[in-house]
């Protein structure tokens, strides 16, 4: 009974670990659909491109760490603009599945060139807090954890502030609901196309910055990051940024229990499952859970 406790503690705090980076993922992806209804495939390399950065800076050329996160947030925004500017624009009227190509194959360009700078290693990116943690009941929980945590609803909560409060978030809105209204209003819409893909960008390398430590990472692990945030940012409800994060949190949790009570060889599998499940349930995602009280009520 102590053993099954001990796994199940423990399986919450490793759901609502990588449920967050899960989140902040889905977060960025949310972003840029919303503003330029672009499914971004390569969203998850960002995620390696920042982690492998970090592990370069740091560990190769002893760059300081304030400095080395800064030149991996510039860098990995530079590239989102790449992306913009190489695989976006020059589309004329693109329709949803030419812009779901372009970003494949910026994808596996991005996977490309991370492969001739550092091979097919995996990489320990460095820790924040080296091996730091704390009990929580029967939990070992890791400083990293709470730091995930902190920053992800720090990232949240600004951007919805500034979503809603701001000349440049309410600049966003505009776009997304017409692009050629909001451009005859003044609003330069290339240019905030390529601010939205470099603040996903961002993000994205956030999320690497911040899940490395606790994980190996190599060139190809993006890929699968990034689905499980396309899977969180669809199980929230895509274009919901509140159920990004929500989302993320629920898969975690899910494939952290389905890892850690039936198989870690089939996590990736259970996490399909459960977008199944809520897709036939919900399919607008749990922003429409009131849909599934009103499905009961009436049975």
């Amino acid at each position: 009974m102590d053993s099954m406790n001990l796994l199940f503690q423990q399986s919450i705090w490793s759901g609502i670990t990588i449920g967050f980076v899960y989140g902040l993922v889905a977060l960025g992806f949310t972003l840029i659909y919303n503003v330029n209804k672009v499914l971004n495939i390569a969203q998850g390399e960002f995620v390696m491109l920042g982690a492998m950065l970090l592990y370069s800076f740091v560990t190769i050329l002893n760059v300081p760490i304030v400095v080395a996160l800064i030149l991996v947030l510039i860098i990995s925004g530079a590239v989102g603009a790449v992306m913009v500017k190489g695989a976006i624009e020059p589309l004329k009227k693109p329709d949803i599945l030419t812009l779901i190509i372009a970003t494949v194959a910026f994808s596996e360009i991005i996977k490309g060139i991370s492969l001739l700078i550092w091979g097919s290693d995996h990489f320990a990116i460095p820790s924040f807090f080296g091996s730091a943690s704390i009990k929580i009941f029967s939990a070992t929980v890791s400083m990293q954890t709470f730091l995930i945590i902190g920053v992800t609803l720090i990232i949240f909560l600004a951007f919805n502030w500034i979503n809603k409060k701001t000349s440049f978030g309410m600049s966003l809105t505009a776009i997304a609901g017409d692009p050629y209204a909001a451009q005859l209003m003044g609003i330069n819409v290339k240019r905030m196309t390529v601010l939205v893909f470099v603040m996903g960008a961002v993000m994205g390398a956030i999320g690497g910055i911040l899940v490395g430590p606790m994980t190996t990472m190599s060139y190809y692990q993006g890929t699968m990051l990034g689905v499980k945030a396309f899977i969180a940012a669809l199980i929230g409800g895509l274009g919901s940024y509140g159920g990004a994060i929500i989302g993320g949190l629920v898969l975690g949790i899910f494939e952290a229990f389905a890892a850690g009570f039936v198989s870690s060889l089939f996590k990736d599998a259970f996490s399909i499952l459960l977008l199944l499940i809520i897709l036939v349930l919900l399919p607008k995602g749990l922003v429409d859970i009131k849909k599934l009280f009103k499905i009961s009520h009436s049975n």
